[in-house]
């Protein structure tokens, strides 16, 4: 038997087992996740407003979950999921077969595939982040593929959801995305974290085990506290810094 077939019952660690037990569980009954519990009513939300959403999702098997859930819940709308293996040519023609149903509400289920290259503005005037990337950059460039030059909606919703008491989506709102937030605010222009997704996840798992091993409450100071993630930090204000100064220099720019 390989990892990825191993049952619960065949694991030792005893909090390991009862995390399998319950992924098990919501895998077989969808109506038990919580977020997804979420998605269904902000999306909800969006449809009876005259939206059409897009959701974004990092992994291509929780896309997959989610359109079929919204599929069974939203009969009235079309609803379709684009991933990274469906090839590029096809990606374009889901989304053009999709949004030329205009009888129906249009819900779009995608991986970040879709984030660039592919305009939708013409579709769709909503954006759901459904996973958090750790990468502001692509947060910016998911709602920017609806948000743009041709967007005929008055309004664009964004939506981003979170877990409250998730350790690591708090490190990633705290200390990434309000980050960027300041720095954008600061600059004028987004300026993307010069971080390879690697360093940011060790730094991120490395505070989550550091919060079960002391028991420490504060997941932003531990986050913050740590070495790699003073080194991510300042790279990313020296990147900030040049930013300015390129503005300074070539101020006809503006």
């Amino acid at each position: 038997m390989s990892d990825d077939d191993a049952e619960p019952s065949s694991i030792d660690d005893p909090k390991l087992k009862a995390l399998l037990y319950q992924a098990t569980a919501l895998a077989i009954d969808p109506r038990k996740d919580e977020k997804l519990k979420k998605l269904r009513s902000e999306v909800r939300k969006l449809v009876d407003d005259d939206y059409n959403p897009v959701i974004f999702c990092r992994f291509i098997a929780t896309a997959k979950g989610v359109a079929a859930a919204l599929e069974a819940e939203f009969g009235e709308c079309a609803v379709d999921v684009v991933t990274g293996e469906i090839p590029s040519d096809e990606r374009r023609e889901r989304v053009e077969t999709l949004g030329a149903d205009d009888a129906k509400r249009r819900i779009l289920v995608a991986t970040d595939c879709l984030s660039e290259g592919i305009n939708l503005q013409s579709y769709f005037n909503a954006v759901v982040h459904y996973d958090l990337s750790w990468n502001p950059t692509r947060h910016q460039q998911r709602e920017g593929r609806v948000n743009r030059f041709g967007q005929k909606s008055p309004a664009v919703r964004s939506l981003l959801l979170y877990g409250a008491d998730n350790p690591v989506d708090g490190a990633v709102i705290e200390v990434i995305l309000r980050k960027a937030d300041q720095i954008r605010k600061a600059t004028g222009v987004p300026v993307p974290l010069p971080d390879d997704e690697r360093a940011m996840t060790e730094a991120l798992m490395k505070a989550v085990l550091l919060r079960r091993k002391r028991g420490d409450s504060n997941q932003l100071k531990l986050f913050t506290d740590l070495l790699e993630a003073r080194k991510i930090e300042r790279a990313w204000l020296d990147a900030s810094e040049r930013e300015k100064q390129s503005q300074t220099i070539f101020a006809q720019r503006a």
